[in-house]
Order: structure tokens, then sequence, then C-alpha cells
């Protein structure tokens, strides 16, 4: 699950098979974030499928667990500019805040100038 808003410097991963999401620039962000969101709920429900059978309440001990989801953000600002800063800052406190108990990790990555 790459963002790379620029377009330039993930463009290698694109055939890669394990890479599930790959947005390169473009007016299409929202429609990652979306689908990054819609990840994380899709792993929220098989956690509590398993919850209600094995008393299972994380992805850490699921059986049959989906891999880890990692998320690479390569430009803030692109999100930022696709939601609007409130928006935004909901998004990310969403994700951050359940994303890894949900078997994922986010990483943003900046470039010193």
């Amino acid at each position: 699950w790459i963002i790379d808003s620029k377009g330039i410097d993930w463009g290698i991963w694109k055939n890669e098979a394990h890479v599930k999401l790959l947005h390169l620039g473009g007016e299409n962000v929202k429609d990652a974030m979306e689908k990054i969101t819609e990840e994380r709920v899709r792993r929220g429900k098989l956690i509590e499928e398993q919850q209600a059978s094995t008393g299972v309440r994380s992805w850490a001990k699921m059986k049959n667990r989906p891999p880890l989801m990692v998320v690479i953000v390569t430009e803030l600002t692109a999100l930022q500019g696709a939601l609007g800063k409130a928006a935004f800052e909901q998004w990310m406190a969403e994700e951050l805040t359940q994303m890894r108990a949900f078997g994922g990790l986010f990483f943003v990555l900046s470039r010193m100038p």
C-alpha cells in the first residue's frame, strides 16, 4: 500500500506481487485513502468474527490472519489537499490509532531540504 503523490519515487514497485495498492500521483489520492480505510474496516470485521467464536481480540492472535499491511505515504500535503485539513486530520487520527490493532503499520516519509 503505497501513496507516492509525486509518482516518481516508488514506481519501480508497480509490478510487484505483494504491492496491493500503488498510487502514483494524480487526482485519485482520495480513492486510495478510501481503499486503505476499507481494508482496515474489513480486517476489523474479521477480528470481530473470530472474537465471537474463539475470543481472539487482536490481529496478532488471529488464526489465518491476513498479512501485515504496510502503508507508505510520501507526501502528507497531497492527502491533506485531497480532503481538506479537518477531514485529513480526522482520517489520520482514525487510521493511525486503529491500524496497528488490525495488522497494519504506517510509514510517513519526508525529505530533508
